[in-house]
């Protein structure tokens, strides 16, 4: 079982206890109730909670260029989900406008990879990224 919707370690630490096998950092959507906090902002503190756990982390949420991809696997992200590009994408391309989001998102991120010297994402830390938050 995966639990969406964790914001909070001590959330994550008893749906880990409970023996869910990952959680999604998600404030779904962020329009759902202003003010929430912003799923990056959330995600250290929730990845932190898991570390040395089996539990995965992943996120979504504002996610729409490879830069965003970066950050999110930089902040302890096992990998993120894109929900609201994929139906755009769907909706201008049909499957084949989706398969060049996909692609385009990968591109982005081997760039980013490149740019801030990681080789894979693997070895990406917290320490090559901002931490810049918006409402």
């Amino acid at each position: 079982m995966v639990v969406k919707g964790v914001l909070r370690s001590d959330d994550a630490k008893r749906c880990a206890d409970a023996g869910a096998a990952g959680v999604i950092v998600s404030n779904h959507g962020g329009r759902q109730l202003d003010g929430s906090i912003p799923t990056a902002q959330a995600l250290p503190e929730v990845a932190e909670a898991l570390a040395g756990t089996s539990t995965e982390v992943y996120v979504d949420g504002g996610i729409r260029r490879g830069e965003h991809i970066l950050t999110a696997l930089a902040l302890g992200a096992r990998a993120v989900f894109v929900g609201r590009p994929a139906l755009w994408a769907l909706t201008v391309g049909s499957s084949e406008g989706v398969a060049r989001l996909i692609t385009d998102l990968g591109d982005e991120l081997d760039h980013c990879l490149r740019l801030v010297g990681c080789p894979h994402p693997e070895d990406l830390t917290p320490d090559l990224i901002t931490h810049r938050f918006t409402d």
